[in-house]
């Protein structure tokens, strides 16, 4: 497996939420589709859903380690309160995966020669967005917005 998704939240209320069930389905699907990701490096994407209570301590995507042994490079999202329950929950989570993949791609051209990685952002964009145009065709039915397509020259 080369991507990881999965999800932290202090609430169970939360579980029928929109952004849960866009979570879950984009993590299905990254299941169905891991022989066409590229193998490494690994990607860990973890979504932290704020609670009635409790929330993350920061906004937007953090970067953490990169992990030599197991070939990891972790993120943590901040979901906004104002996506838990939206229409746009599954836009969101796909935006958020295309992010990481940037990011990623900037830290290992960065790192290159300290980490010795090298990291296929154009093949990762390609599986991706074929990943992605799945899940949201699932859930176009429900109103929610699909990814437009991007081009790469």
């Amino acid at each position: 497996m080369s991507l990881y998704i999965s999800m932290n939240s202090a609430s169970r209320e939360l579980d029928e939420s929109p952004i849960y069930r866009a979570i879950v389905l984009l993590a299905a699907k990254v299941m169905q589709q891991r022989g066409n990701l590229p193998a490494t490096p690994q990607l860990d994407i973890t979504f932290m859903i704020p609670g009635q209570f409790e929330r993350p301590e920061f906004e937007g995507m953090r970067m953490g380690n990169y992990d030599h042994v197991t070939g990891i490079l972790h993120f943590e999202v901040a979901v906004p309160r104002h996506i838990i329950h939206s229409t746009q929950a599954a836009y969101y989570t796909s935006m958020v995966l295309l992010d990481a993949i940037d990011n990623a791609a900037y830290y290992f051209r960065d790192t290159f020669n300290a980490h010795g990685v090298h990291f296929e952002a154009e093949q990762w964009h390609r599986a991706l967005i074929s990943l992605i145009d799945t899940a949201n065709s699932n859930t176009a039915n429900s109103g929610e917005s699909t990814l437009h397509r991007r081009v790469y020259a």
